[in-house]
């Protein structure tokens, strides 16, 4: 058929255009087919791998993938199809009908998918072991196998393929839109200079003020999440605006600025940006926008991952935490140091304490407290009651408080009073600095407040009486038992299941935190591997779309340029003025990314609080770290890229 062989003539005469094309659709099929593979993987399911937790992650990261690929590819494809109007218009004047142009336009669409398909699976099925491996290490489970299977090689296909067919639906709707003589001018047509939309642009300026706002104001509570949701899909929308619609009033408050325009270089840069700034101001948004995402994800997941031994310190101070309504006796004492002789444990620090359990409240008035078993948010103290005695033996002192006084260790909210009334009952309180608490929550939010009365009578009196319970266990009845651990990992977790099993008939919990550091290498490490792969993918996606700005946007300069060296401009102005233009552009974006971030900080900070996952040293540290990389790797895209924008330019 004609169609075919001109199909072929035209993607191999263009093979610059469609190439890239092709090879970002295919870098794109082989990251969505490692996803897919991970997600049907029968080794990271299973329960003992904490598999679903990873699966949950690991889906969540391919649903925004997926949206990421077809976006792109719709945007790529708005390039090529810029492209081939001309071509199409040709055929179209020398007789060839709409139907022959929309075979021509399938069998190029066709001819790309099974190419880009092809090598995007082998590709995905060369770093699929890779992928595996690093996600294996960042587990530490030795279980997950990669293997290369049907389904998600047939689920990619199908995926790309529905992509395809609404890219071919998108290019046939516009080609019988246009007549031949559009059709012919369409790649050629000059952009009408824009009007500068001073509403628009203000508008994209407080809407972008508002969702920094919500940023820098949002507080640690579960509700930050929403509000951080709400920020960013304020600071996307007014990041658009303000590039689209502020770009162009800087430009022509620049062209208003005689002594900077009348500059050669400035003159031919600004001018023209000017004329394609509707269309650039969109791109530089979006490359913006890529460029605020991999910082802010890249940030978060390896600052969580990094701070994961912290957080879990914090969350268990010992590693075994038994917690009864009976406290253990000798004889029990004794069978868990026989458990762990048998398992090659040395255990030490062994203690024992008698607390009430945790009641949710409120101060109210300043020195009221007031139980909240129905509304409870992370605004709320969990209070925690026990006698001096337990907290003598517990911290080796000698203190002492008389019948009417209580001592109060707050960590993270220093009461500014210096009675309590709980119960009906007013006490005098004393603040102290120091208590080693057995189940340290210090970071964590509701925020943990332990009270301290002279005797268990007294206890009794503080403790508040939950109707709405129900088999909740409450009373001054919470014995805790903890002790650590000193051997090899796999000689911990056995000495865990050992004393569970021992004390199965207990009620309580038991927790260990060999067994939490698994299930926080599940909880960090998922989301690390998924943020690596989305930093990735849209590190490779910003990439492209600066080239396909630059090989687009060459063409569209490069008459341009030819009249004005025709004109006089020699070739080392002409340098300077890509230089500057260049110059002008790039830096727009990344400059916007690091603002973002910046105002983003307050946000995740509060997200972070609200998970007790909070170190502030290691977000800066990892923020400043991924910052340098990203920028490195933009500077490197700009030079490859000029660079082929000049080759262009110059013919």
């Amino acid at each position: 058929m004609v169609e075919i062989k001109l199909a072929w003539h035209s993607l191999t005469r263009n093979w610059q255009r469609y190439t890239l094309f092709v090879l970002s659709s295919s870098l794109l099929v082989a990251i969505n087919y490692i996803f897919v593979s991970i997600l049907l993987n029968p080794s990271i399911k299973s329960p003992e791998n904490n598999g679903q937790m990873v699966i949950s992650v690991v889906a969540i990261g391919f649903v925004f993938i997926a949206l990421l690929s077809l976006i792109f590819m719709f945007y790529a494809n708005g390039f090529l199809t810029r492209q081939r109007n001309q071509e199409l218009g040709i055929y179209n004047i020398l007789g060839m009908t709409h139907r022959e142009l929309n075979l021509i336009v399938f069998f190029q669409n066709t001819m790309m998918y099974v190419v880009s398909l092809l090598a995007g699976l082998l590709v995905g099925l060369s770093f699929q072991e890779l992928a595996f491996l690093v996600l294996r290490n960042l587990l530490d489970n030795k279980q997950i196998v990669g293997d290369i299977s049907f389904p998600p090689m047939f689920i990619i296909a199908i995926f790309f393929l529905i992509i395809n067919v609404l890219i071919y639906l998108q290019d046939i709707f516009k080609m019988r839109r246009l007549n031949p003589i559009n059709l012919l001018k369409a790649a050629r047509q000059a952009p009408k200079e824009p009007k500068a939309r001073w509403i628009i642009g203000g508008l994209g300026i407080v809407i972008l003020g508002i969702g920094y706002y919500l940023s820098v104001t949002t507080k640690p509570s579960l509700s930050a999440i929403l509000l951080f949701m709400v920020a960013v899909v304020l600071v996307v929308i007014g990041t658009y605006l303000l590039f689209i619609a502020g770009s162009i009033v800087i430009l022509k408050l620049l062209r208003k600025n005689k002594k900077f325009y009348y500059q050669p270089n400035h003159f031919i840069s600004v001018s023209g940006m000017l004329f394609r700034m509707k269309q650039n101001g969109a791109g530089l948004a979006s490359i913006c926008l890529l460029c605020t995402s991999t910082l802010v994800v890249l940030t978060a997941v390896i600052s969580l991952f990094a701070g994961s031994q912290k957080i879990l310190e914090n969350f268990m101070p010992y590693d075994m935490f038994v917690s009864s309504s009976q406290p253990l006796n000798q004889i029990q004492q004794k069978q868990i140091e026989e458990l762990a002789l048998d398992n090659h444990v040395k255990i030490s620090n062994q203690r024992q304490l008698t607390t009430s359990y945790s009641t949710p409240i409120n101060i109210v008035k300043g020195h009221q407290v007031e139980p909240q078993f129905k509304n409870i948010s992370l605004k709320n103290l969990n209070l925690t009651a026990t006698t001096i005695e337990q907290y003598n033996q517990w911290q080796g002192k000698n203190l002492s408080v008389a019948a009417d006084e209580l001592l109060v260790y707050s960590p993270k909210e220093k009461l500014k009073t210096d009675i309590l009334t709980i119960n009906g009952i007013t006490y005098h309180i004393k603040q102290i600095s120091d208590f080693d608490m057995p189940d340290s929550y210090a970071n964590s939010a509701p925020k943990m407040m332990y009270i301290f009365a002279n005797n268990k009578e007294t206890v009794e009196k503080l403790l508040a009486r939950d109707e709405t319970s129900g088999d909740l266990p409450t009373g001054f009845n919470k014995n805790i038992f903890v002790f650590n651990m000193r051997g090899t990992l796999k000689e911990k977790l056995g000495l865990a299941k050992a004393v569970k099993q021992y004390l199965i008939k207990n009620d309580g919990n038991i927790d260990s935190k060999s067994e939490l550091e698994q299930a926080f290498k599940a909880i960090f490490g998922g989301p690390l591997f998924v943020g690596i792969l989305i930093g990735i993918t849209m590190s490779i996606t910003t990439a492209l779309i600066i080239y396909y700005k630059q090989i687009s946007e060459g063409f569209a300069d490069r008459h341009n340029f030819e009249t004005m060296q025709r004109v006089g401009l020699s070739y080392k102005e002409t340098q300077k003025a890509i230089h500057s233009q260049m110059l002008m552009v790039f830096m727009l974006p990344i400059a916007g990314a690091v603002i973002n971030l910046g105002f983003a900080y307050p946000a995740l900070r509060s997200v972070f609080k609200a998970l007790g996952v909070w170190d502030q040293g290691i977000f800066a540290t990892v923020a400043l770290s991924v910052t340098v990389i990203l920028f490195i790797c933009y500077i490197v895209v700009y030079l490859l890229t000029t660079r082929v924008y000049r080759r262009i330019v110059n013919g």
